[in-house]
């Protein structure tokens, strides 16, 4: 997902570059080539400092997109306060900046969206997980399903229920079947 949010900003920054100087984009390029060191540096830093690929496979649609602005954000704020700070800012086109970052955000989440698709897709085809016995009692069963069934990633198949308190075997909880009961007791 770094490599993918870094493709997104520099690309973004090469589309507002071609959208604001067109045609004549030679002119200017020697200048222009530095921010794409800097923009790359920045988003390496600002991934390793806020986290944002933590859980990413998990959270929805709107989560992304508000963790792609956070993200987009932060490098755009970090390479303005650079290039002011060494005095750079005014060789630089304010417009080719902001327009970096509205395409970025778009190109990231988009990339981050394929991504995540190709990964899900990939995880729910590929399924070689470890089976796991809910062992719990008849009170707490629907509960437990409920929450299993809620994790959409899980590093275990459920295959079955035991209950400790009743013979209940055959019932289905959820899309869960108790194949057995603790009769020791």
């Amino acid at each position: 997902f770094s490599v993918l949010d870094l493709l997104g900003l520099e690309l973004a920054f090469l589309t507002a570059y071609y959208i604001y100087f067109g045609a004549d984009y030679a002119t200017s390029w020697y200048i222009y080539r530095n921010i794409l060191f800097l923009l790359a540096g920045v988003d390496f830093v600002v991934d390793f400092l806020l986290h944002n690929h933590k859980d990413i496979l998990r959270r929805g649609w709107y989560i992304e997109a508000v963790q792609t602005i956070k993200q987009v954000s932060s490098v755009m704020i970090s390479v303005l306060i650079i290039l002011f700070l060494t005095k750079q800012s005014a060789t630089y086109s304010r417009i080719i900046l902001t327009t970096t970052w509205g395409i970025a955000v778009v190109y990231t989440y988009i990339f981050r969206c394929i991504l995540k698709y190709v990964l899900q897709k990939y995880h729910n085809t590929h399924k070689s997980l470890p089976y796991a016995l809910i062992i719990t009692t008849s009170d707490e069963a629907d509960e437990c399903v409920r929450r299993l069934n809620f994790r959409q990633f899980l590093d275990v198949e459920v295959r079955g229920l035991m209950l400790l308190d009743k013979n209940a075997k055959g019932q289905k909880f959820g899309d869960i079947e108790v194949v057995d009961y603790d009769d020791s007791r």
